[in-house]
């Protein structure tokens, strides 16, 4: 869709950065959350503290940056469950060596 979100480690980046440290529990699962549109989205990425997706390089976004939004999103990620958002947390237990 052409806009740009934060940036998270993966599985190994996680892992080297827990060098010096014992991991005694790491899981990772696939989720996908369905909403009626895709500024419900917007709405729950805000909620979330990941808002940095939510503005333009210029700023906030314009009702037209929604409506765009909206409709892009939709026409990508609509099913019969409503408009999906899939994300991938990371679960990790670590202590100190």
């Amino acid at each position: 869709l052409g806009y740009s979100g934060l940036e998270y480690f993966e599985r190994d980046g996680i892992l080297k950065l827990l060098k010096g440290f014992e991991v005694t529990y790491f899981e990772e699962e696939i989720k996908t959350l369905y909403f009626d549109s895709a500024y419900d989205i917007l709405k729950h990425i805000k909620a979330t503290g990941v808002s940095r997706f939510a503005k333009t390089q210029k700023g906030l976004w314009t009702k037209s940056h929604i409506e765009k939004f909206e409709k892009e999103y939709r026409e990508r990620f609509c099913g019969q469950n409503g408009v999906g958002l899939t994300y991938h947390p990371i679960y990790c237990l670590a202590k100190k060596l």
